[in-house]
This record gives C-alpha cells, sequence and structure tokens, in this order.
C-alpha cells in the first residue's frame, strides 16, 4: 500500500487525468469517518508507550512482514514484492504505526490518510477477512520486538487500537464497494475483461520504455458505458505467479478512455526490470483476459 510519512502526517499520490467538468459524474465519497472510540484507559496506554514503540516500529514492521508471508503466503497477492525487497513497505506501516500512535488523541491529523488507505485498499480488494490476520501476526511481532516492555497491559491497549481502526477501514471500505457497484456499468470485487485493442506507441528516447494503449471490454456480455470520475484508476490482476509460485500483486493504471464510454482504456509504460509492466507488453494481445477491479481514486 503506497503511503509516506512526513512531518507528522501520512500523504499519498493520486494520478491525475483532465476531461470538461460536463462530463464529470459524481466522485465515489468516503464517508464521514467516525474517530476510533478507545477506552480511556487504552488511550492513556498508547499515549505513554508510543515514544517507547516508536524507535522499535521498522524492527516490529518487518518482523510483521516476515511473519505474515510465512504464514499466509496467499497474501503476497497483495503486496507489491519490488517494495518489500526495498524496505519500502515495512518502512511505510512502521511510520503509519507511529503517526497513528503520535496522534491518538488527535486523530484528525490522519484522517486523510485512513481515508485514503480505504481507496487503495478497494482497489486491491481488501475484505473484511483480513483485518483479524493482520492484527494477530501484528500483535506476535510486538510481542516478540518489545520482550518484557510488551505487559499484558500494554497488549492490550495496543490491540485494541488495532481493532478500532480496522473498524474504522472495514466501514469505509464497504461503503466505497457499494457506491462502486451501484455506478452505470460498475460491480464488486474482481470482474473478467478481455482486451479489445491494443495499441504500441514508439517512444523515441533512450530514457523511457515502450508504451501501450489498452482497451477492455467485460466478457459477461455487459455492453454499455462505464461510469466513474476522471483521475480514477483501474486495479489490474494477471493470475499470473512469479518463480516461487506466488501471486503477482495487482497494479495501479489511470483509466485514460472518457467517462460513459462502452470500454475501459489505461496506458503502461514498459519498466526496465518491471515485472508486472513486462508481463503487459511481452503477453497480454488482444484476446487475452485480465481480472479489474473497479475504478478507485480521486483527484
Amino acid at each position: 500500500f503506497s503511503l509516506s510519512f512526513s512531518g507528522g502526517t501520512l500523504q499519498g499520490t493520486v494520478s491525475l487525468i483532465f476531461c470538461s467538468a460536463a462530463t464529470l459524474p459524481e466522485p465515489l465519497v468516503t464517508p464521514a469517518m467516525a474517530l476510533p472510540q478507545l477506552s480511556q484507559a487504552s488511550m492513556a496506554i498508547i499515549k505513554d508507550t508510543a515514544a517507547v514503540v516508536a524507535p522499535h516500529a521498522s524492527t516490529i514492521t518487518k518482523n510483521f512482514y516476515e511473519r505474515l508471508f510465512r504464514k499466509h503466503p496467499e497474501l503476497f497477492a497483495f503486496f507489491n514484492k519490488s517494495n518489500q525487497a526495498k524496505g519500502k513497505q515495512p518502512a511505510a506501516l512502521a511510520n503509519a504505526v507511529v503517526a497513528y500512535a503520535s496522534n491518538i488523541d488527535n486523530l484528525q491529523a490522519i484522517t486523510p490518510a485512513v481515508e485514503l488507505m480505504a481507496v487503495k485498499h478497494c482497489g486491491l480488494q481488501v475484505l473484511p477477512a483480513h483485518y483479524p490476520i493482520v492484527h494477530d501476526n501484528l500483535m506476535e511481532s510486538v510481542a516478540e520486538v518489545l520482550g518484557e516492555a510488551a505487559t499484558p497491559e500494554v497488549a492490550g491497549g495496543w490491540s485494541e487500537a488495532v481493532n478500532v481502526l480496522a473498524g474504522v477501514l472495514i466501514n469505509a471500505e464497504e461503503s466505497l464497494y457499494s457506491q462502486a457497484e451501484q455506478r452505470t456499468g460498475g460491480w464488486r470485487g474482481w470482474r473478467e475483461f478481455t482486451v479489445a485493442k491494443r495499441q504500441d506507441h514508439v517512444v523515441h528516447s533512450k530514457t523511457h520504455g515502450s508504451i501501450s494503449s489498452l482497451d477492455f471490454i467485460p466478457t459477461d456480455g455487459y455492453d454499455g458505458p462505464f461510469e466513474f470520475t476522471a483521475g480514477q484508476y483501474l486495479t489490474m490482476r494477471l493470475g499470473r505467479t512469479d518463480s516461487e509460485g506466488h501471486h503477482i500483486a495487482p497494479r495501479h493504471y489511470t483509466i485514460t478512455s472518457a467517462p460513459g464510454e462502452a470500454h475501459l482504456s489505461c496506458t503502461v509504460k514498459q519498466i526496465e526490470g518491471g515485472v508486472v509492466s513486462g508481463l503487459i507488453h511481452d503477453s497480454l494481445c488482444e484476446g487475452a483476459t485480465v481480472e479489474l477491479s473497479p475504478p478507485f481514486g480521486a483527484f
């Protein structure tokens, strides 16, 4: 999940495209998030231990991901292995943990980041059943790294904080899933599409790889328009596995077709060493099928 931390708040990046204001459908709206209602005892524990946990946050999250993938290798399907190998994902989660704890009595400061996280989760089709797995493995890592400092009281406070935030995300994500499903041409979950048209573009530059534009139509027979908001992205799942047998994580691509057309399009640049962009350019020909999640994101 592509989040970064800066100056006490979480930040994210969203790709943009532009179209006439007259063609803009109503954007999906993340519901006003009710701030987590921690017990006073747990809030006091988080405030008292935040400074103790912060120096160990990176170690905790590194331990967490190693534990998570060892026990649940199927969850590799949600994570970009390149980001894992470079340490970006553990660092992002560590910063998120520190931001949450540091603002536990001022959660308005991280509300925009939590909203962005919910949107990213929806693109990847994160479901309520995934949250207990994250909670349990994260708490096991906290206990292992903090050792005796992770007393039952401390562990209980952090466990409640994790569960309360998970509840906020689950509710926000369900609202977004429902809105996406109710749009014209909309759906919930992964939907199979076929590549109806592929156009390759020659780029005369040593610093740019080849670029392919792809038009998708659903395989379920729907031939009507697709409603979305300009600037949103598709999340593409190729259904391939890597050399270790793990499912390759989906990727996000900005939609380049206009709202209301009877197909969805995106344009993919081939990245040197990029696993998914390489597969797309080498093997995603007209007639090939992929799975897409509904358009999410915003300007």
